[in-house]
C-alpha cells in the first residue's frame, strides 16, 4: 500500500504546469481578473502568455493583434490610469514587450535586418482608441517585430510624430491597408503620407479621420499615393477643390467612402452626405456614381451634388 501511495506522489509532482491541458488552464485562468492575466500570469512562461493573451489580443490564428482588446471589459478599463485618465508609457511597453515576446516565432532564421530580433507572425494590427498613451518608441518597437503586417490601424497617436511613423513603416513596406488619424497637426499627416508613398507600395486602402482634407493635404495624397484604390474619409473636414483634385489626379483610385465628414467651405454644421462613390466609365469618359444611384456624373456635377447637399 505504501509503495501505491508513494509511487502515486511521485506522478503527481512529475506533473508541470506548463504541461497542462491548454483547454483547463484556460478555464481556470477566466475565473481570474483580466488584469491579473495581464500582468502576473501572463508573464509566467510563454506558453501561459499565449493563453492570457488570447482572450483579449488575439484573432485568426494569432495573425491579428489586436489593441483594443487591452482598454476594457464588462467591468471598464483593464489598466488603473494615471494622471489625467491615461495609461503611462513604462508600465504600456513593458506589456508589448512580453506580447511581442510570447508571439515571436520559434524560427531563430527569422530576422530582421539580421540584427537577431526575433520577429512576430502578425499580419494585422490595430491599436485602440483610448487612455493609452502611444510613443514613437512604443509604435517602432513593434514595427521592428511585426515585418509580415499587411494591415494596421492606428485611430490616435498622442505622442506619434512623422518621425516614429516614418521609420516604422521602413519594416511595414509590405502594408496594403492603413487607416490613421487623428493626429495633433495635419503636418505629421502630410509627412506620413510622403513617406507612404515612397515606402508603401502595395498599399491600396487608405482611411483618414479627423483630419482637414484641404488644399495642402490633397496634393500629398494625388502625388504620393497613386497606387491607392479605395479612399474611405471619417470625421473630417473636407474641402470641394480637394476632393477634386483627389478624385481627378489619383488615377487608380475606384472608390470614396464618406463618412460623418463637414465641408470646409460655409458652416461648420455644413454636414457632407455620407456616401460611396464609384468610378465608372460611360463611352470612354470616366464618370462617378453614387452607390445606389443609377445615373453617372462628370466630376464638376458630382461635386455640385455634393455640397448641394450639405445646405
Amino acid at each position: 500500500m505504501r509503495s501505491y501511495r508513494s509511487e502515486t506522489r511521485k506522478r503527481r509532482a512529475m506533473i508541470k504546469w506548463e504541461s497542462l491541458n491548454s483547454d483547463l488552464l484556460l478555464h481556470i485562468f477566466l475565473r481570474l481578473e483580466p488584469l491579473f492575466l495581464l500582468t502576473t500570469v501572463a508573464f509566467v512562461c510563454r506558453p501561459w502568455g499565449r493563453l492570457c493573451f488570447s482572450r483579449f489580443l488575439t484573432k485568426d490564428g494569432e495573425k491579428t493583434l489586436d489593441l483594443g482588446g487591452l482598454k476594457c471589459d464588462r467591468s471598464g478599463f483593464l489598466f488603473p490610469t494615471g494622471p489625467y485618465g491615461r495609461i503611462g508609457t513604462a508600465g504600456l511597453m513593458k506589456l508589448i514587450r512580453a506580447v511581442m515576446d510570447v508571439y515571436s516565432c520559434d524560427d531563430y532564421d527569422r530576422v530582421d535586418d539580421g540584427d537577431g530580433t526575433r520577429v512576430t507572425p502578425f499580419t494585422k494590427m490595430v491599436f485602440p482608441f483610448g487612455p493609452f498613451v502611444w510613443s514613437d518608441a512604443h509604435l517602432v518597437y513593434v514595427a521592428e517585430r511585426s515585418p509580415d503586417l499587411r494591415e494596421l490601424t492606428l485611430p490616435c497617436g498622442s505622442e506619434i510624430t512623422h518621425k516614429g511613423f516614418s521609420r516604422a513603416l521602413r519594416y511595414w513596406n509590405e502594408i496594403e491597408k492603413m487607416s490613421i488619424g487623428p493626429f495633433r497637426n495635419n503636418y505629421d499627416v502630410y509627412r506620413i503620407i510622403e513617406a507612404a508613398g515612397i515606402i508603401c507600395k502595395k498599399l491600396e486602402v487608405l482611411s483618414l479621420s479627423g483630419f482637414f482634407v484641404n488644399l495642402q493635404l490633397s496634393p500629398q495624397i494625388a502625388q504620393n499615393l497613386k497606387g491607392v484604390k479605395l479612399l474611405r474619409l471619417e470625421k473630417a473636414y473636407i474641402g470641394k477643390v480637394a476632393l477634386k483634385n483627389i478624385l481627378s489626379k489619383c488615377k487608380k483610385l475606384q472608390k470614396v467612402e464618406i463618412w460623418h465628414c463637414l465641408t470646409l467651405e460655409g458652416n461648420e454644421s455644413d454636414l457632407l452626405a455620407s456616401c460611396e462613390i464609384k468610378k465608372t466609365e460611360v463611352d470612354g469618359v470616366i464618370k462617378w456614381s453614387l452607390v445606389g444611384d443609377a445615373e453617372p456624373h462628370i466630376l464638376k456635377n458630382l461635386l455640385n451634388l455634393l455640397w448641394q447637399g450639405s445646405n
